[in-house]
């Protein structure tokens, strides 16, 4: 939805909610990467009760840039609400949000985000595993997650659910 909804809606919820965490990678002053996790199974609905206004503002400017994000919003719904998806736990927490800026990729950034949120999430009790969904024809994304460390936990609907274990210290 843009640069202004990450601003002004995604990361101050984000920094609001106390279980969860995320990370900014930073090379010669500019970011250059982000990771984001919180507790599985709500926080995009939370996030959208909470900012209702604000989400159907961001998602009109959005659908007029780009058309083709009804569809896949829709898509996203089915998938949200079908019994054949993967339900997440209560011992859940989810990877949200990993992203590498143009010219930062392959540089080991992603991976190392990864790794400092797997060093961080032990601290906060209650989970057991994160896990994240990529859709099956994102070959190299779903490479990505193998190399570091998650394991195909689930497939439904072009989507793979991949889970790690987070380690208590």
């Amino acid at each position: 939805m843009g640069r202004d909804f990450l601003a002004e809606v995604y990361y101050p919820y984000l920094l609001k909610n106390e279980k969860a965490t995320g990370f900014v990678a930073v090379g010669e002053g500019d970011a250059v990467g982000f990771i984001a996790a919180a507790p599985a199974g709500g926080f995009y609905i939370q996030l959208v009760k909470a900012n209702l206004k604000s989400m159907i503002k961001f998602g009109i400017r959005s659908l007029f840039r780009h058309p083709f994000l009804l569809i896949y919003t829709m898509m996203v719904i089915l998938v949200l609400f079908s019994r054949k998806s993967y339900q997440p736990t209560d011992s859940d927490m989810e990877l949200l949000y990993i992203a590498v800026a143009p010219g930062s990729e392959r540089g080991g950034v992603g991976s190392g985000l990864t790794e400092a949120l797997f060093l961080d999430l032990p601290k906060i009790p209650g989970f057991k595993q994160c896990v994240v969904k990529t859709l099956e024809s994102t070959a190299h994304t779903n490479r990505f997650y193998e190399r570091n460390g998650f394991g195909v936990l689930h497939r439904a609907f072009g989507r793979v659910w991949y889970a790690r274990e987070i380690n208590a210290r």
